[in-house]
């Protein structure tokens, strides 16, 4: 099926420009609209992303965009969803080989799903797909993952439980999540780029986010949800069913009450919790994503440097016992230690940068006691003492 320009409805201020880019249906064209980035020899994205000043650069396979990872059951939600009087759920999931009652446990392709949106917005105009989408969705949508954030103890453990399972269902996001003043933030970030469905993508995302919080915590507990773009046309159909919005803002973030992080939910079940946490890893070894897991371990170990986590309230943060995040840390070839210092050494790089901070000030702000033990340390790990890199830096 090849579509016609003539035929298309144009979404609500969509140029014609757009509306031709819409039109190339190849998957040479959504890889180009989705991973505008610069690949290496090896085959490998770079992603770079500022947070509080602080440039952090994480790697993602390109063969991540084929690999086959997000439950085919968002497809077929969406195309359910999106369907018209003249355009059916099979036309929209034509040429992805998927059908409307399709095995429920397969999976898709993050270029499938990219071209399934794209779709959507050519053959129907329907901008507002994830709004519809996202309002749909609830905890027992995202299979094991939904079960386990419903067993969690609390919303924090919660939290932690779908920092480091976020893959099994939105590869495309990066997660982190922290106290600021007295609210709590879940902020979002992409690793590829989704250039013209871009806003639908977050649009469903975080309204299921939000979805997801009413029901682990009451409905009637405030939320604010941060888009990164412009109010839409269509957001004014929708704001009588959705939480406090902000658009235009630097990031894509869901804020509450930070007093909500420690209220028990009814549904924790820690035997759940535990069988739920083993099968979520056993998918996470079977789609080949544990390199990601530790991504997660140092995006943790980066948002509390503050606190000096030791290894059990890191664990405690991934929803880990201590001896399964040892034994998931030395599969990959590391250790707590290790990544410890890895994580003390950027911090002092960065704040030796400011000649006003004091290498002693340096040492106790990253974890160390005795200013000899941590220019020891910097010179193990660096090859040069704190001052003399402080030295090369401000010549």
């Amino acid at each position: 099926m090849r579509l016609d320009a003539n035929c298309l409805r144009k979404p609500s201020g969509y140029t014609e420009q757009t509306m031709a880019e819409l039109t190339k249906s190849s998957h040479q064209s959504i890889l180009a609209m989705m991973s505008r980035k610069r690949e290496n020899r090896i085959g490998q994205i770079a992603i770079i992303s500022r947070h509080a000043g602080i440039v952090s650069t994480m790697t993602i396979h390109s063969d991540t965009l084929n690999k086959l990872i997000i439950p085919i059951s968002y497809t077929v939600l969406i195309a359910k969803l999106a369907a018209t009087d003249t355009v059916s759920s099979s036309q929209l999931l034509a040429e992805m080989d998927v059908e409307a009652n399709a095995n429920p446990n397969g999976r898709v392709s993050l270029l499938q799903i990219g071209a399934l949106l794209q779709r959507v917005l050519a053959m129907t105009g329907n901008d507002a797909l994830g709004y519809q989408a996202g309002l749909e969705t609830g905890l027992t949508s995202h299979g094991f993952v939904g079960y386990g954030l419903m067993s969690a103890a609390d919303l924090k453990a919660a939290l932690n439980f779908g920092n480091s399972y976020i893959q099994l269902r939105i590869p495309f996001l990066s997660m982190r999540h922290f106290e600021e003043g007295e609210e709590y933030v879940v902020e979002l970030e992409p690793t590829v780029q989704m250039g013209l469905v871009h806003a639908m993508t977050i649009d469903l995302v975080m309204l299921g986010l939000w979805r997801l919080g009413q029901q682990l915590i009451g409905p009637d507990e405030p939320f604010t949800l941060c888009f990164d773009y412009p109010e839409p046309p269509y957001y004014a159909r929708y704001q009588h069913r959705l939480p406090q919005v902000r658009f235009s803002q630097p990031a894509i973030q869901l804020r509450f009450s930070a007093a909500l992080l420690r209220r028990s939910l009814q549904t924790a079940d820690s035997t759940t919790a535990q069988l739920v946490e083993k099968q979520c890893e056993e998918e996470m070894i079977q789609l080949g994503l544990t390199d990601n897991f530790l991504d997660h371990v140092k995006a943790e170990m980066r948002t509390s440097a503050a606190e000096c986590l030791d290894q059990s309230s890191l664990a405690q943060r991934l929803n880990l016992s201590p001896r399964t995040l040892n034994r998931r840390l030395h599969e990959l070839g590391t250790s707590y230690r290790v990544l410890l210092t890895e994580q003390r050494m950027e911090n002092a790089k960065r704040l030796l940068h400011d000649p006003r901070i004091s290498i002693a000030s340096v040492a106790e702000q990253t974890g160390y006691s005795n200013p000899v033990n941590f220019t020891r340390a910097f010179r193990r790990s660096i090859g040069i003492a704190p001052s003399t890199y402080r030295q090369q830096i401000s010549s």
